[in-house]
């Protein structure tokens, strides 16, 4: 896999990084020479140059790599290099949003190509989902409406099957997955008479303010 990180700010630095230690072919891109530096010995190739710059950039990259991450916090550079990214041919342009004026702009620019990860406001999300619904392990975004989560079943599941609960009519959530324990794998698409134990977890599908309240 051929992947370039354009921005070495913590988060570009620990994703290039990352994809280093799973043997991915790593590019980094950076104009702060002491940022380059730094990584140097850590990931594949480096180049301390102006991503902002489209000859700089197009001589660096080609549409041979899998995927290009923009992390640049300056928004003019990072739409600059995006742009850039999508007309070499790069297969998926991911674009890293630092304010809703980035993802926005970056949504208008793309025209639905570009994909936009907004991580503090991911993590914001998630955080608020642990606090005010305890059963809520984990949340994944799909959109600003729809979410994957994966929860834990409240008391009153224990003991009833899928069917019996009827989870799709009265909580307006898909059940995707069944885990009956932490060392059991996930049961996918599950049957509805599938008997719920204490301690399973559940995967489910669903609108954001149906997750909010699941379960209930």
């Amino acid at each position: 896999m051929r992947v370039a990180v354009i921005g070495l700010g913590r988060f570009g630095e620990r994703l290039a990084l990352g994809l280093s230690e799973a043997d991915a072919e790593v590019l980094v891109v950076d104009s702060d020479e002491d940022r380059v530096r730094k990584v140097t010995d850590r990931v594949g190739r480096v180049a301390c140059c102006d991503a902002g710059d489209s000859e700089a950039l197009g001589s660096l990259i080609d549409k041979s790599f899998d995927a290009v991450v923009v992390t640049l916090s300056d928004i003019s550079s990072s739409l600059m290099a995006a742009q850039t990214s999508l007309e070499l041919g790069v297969k998926r342009v991911i674009v890293r949003a630092r304010s809703e004026d980035h993802r926005r702009l970056a949504d208008k620019l793309g025209d639905g190509k570009l994909e936009i990860v907004f991580p503090e406001k991911d993590a914001a999300d998630r955080l608020t989902g642990h606090l005010r619904f305890p059963n809520l392990l984990d949340l994944i975004p799909l959109d600003d409406d729809h979410a994957v989560a994966e929860v834990t079943i409240p008391d009153l599941f224990i003991g009833r099957t899928l069917a019996d609960l009827r989870i799709r009519q009265e909580y307006q959530v898909q059940v995707l997955a069944v885990r009956d324990g932490p060392d059991e794998t996930w049961n996918y698409g599950p049957e509805p008479e599938h008997e719920l134990a204490e301690g399973t977890r559940l995967l489910v599908l669903g609108h954001r303010k149906a997750i909010d309240g699941f379960p209930a």
